[in-house]
């Protein structure tokens, strides 16, 4: 299979994913559980790396320090793509099969698409707290997929991915794929939210290549 059909198939089941693990979450925090809610959502990243998948944000942070960074490049933003087309596939799919009887959750995710809008004249959250969100966000992401390719035991390496995803779930950090889930489940697409996405994968992108260069120089 030509290399980059194959990225953007990866770059769609990645997009999926996450947003299984995106609507888990919406689910359990509607009925006021987010702790769990924080957990399931890593059902999304575990499977990413269980399988191999290309997630964006995962693969981000290594950029700087790869060899062919203009393939690599390419290969990023062929996976993308891939993952815009899972995510809002499935959000637009389960949108469908489940608003219809499940107004809790829509409901839900309504909310959540509200809260991630960012101000444009008038509404929404301020630009800055989107940026930092999402920073923190790559940053976390990436210790996920740093310490799952470590040679450790099978558990330990679930366990600390757990925990990344956890924290930035929890503490509301924004996922620009997550995002885009959500706003295709709730139909929230407007000027707004394409600015979120822009802004959001910029942070999340900064975090990952600023922990990957503190990783890569302290381990020179």
């Amino acid at each position: 299979m030509n290399k980059t059909i194959k990225t953007f198939l990866l770059g769609i089941g990645a997009g999926a994913a996450i947003g299984v693990g995106s609507f888990l979450f919406t689910i359990c925090s509607t009925f006021s559980n987010k702790v769990l809610g924080s957990v399931l959502f890593a059902i999304g990243l575990f499977t990413v790396c269980f399988f191999g998948l290309f997630l964006y944000t995962g693969k981000i942070g290594y950029l700087l320090d790869n060899k062919q960074k203009s393939k690599y490049t390419i290969d990023l933003f062929v996976g993308y793509i891939g993952n815009i087309v899972g995510a809002v596939a499935l959000g637009y799919l389960l949108r469908l099969i489940f608003s219809s009887f499940n107004s809790q959750t829509l409901e839900g995710i309504k909310k959540i698409c509200a809260s991630r809008m960012i101000d444009i004249g008038e509404g929404g959250s301020p630009f800055i707290k989107q940026l930092g969100t999402s920073f923190f966000c790559g940053c976390l992401v990436y210790l996920a997929v740093h310490f799952w390719k470590k040679k450790w035991n099978f558990i330990l390496r679930t366990l600390i991915l757990v925990m990344c995803v956890f924290l930035f779930v929890y503490l509301g950090f924004e996922h620009c794929i997550a995002n885009m889930f959500y706003f295709s489940y709730g139909n929230a697409w407007n000027l707004q939210s394409l600015f979120n996405i822009l802004v959001v994968t910029i942070g999340n992108s900064l975090g990952a290549l600023l922990v990957r260069l503190i990783v890569v120089s302290s381990a020179n």
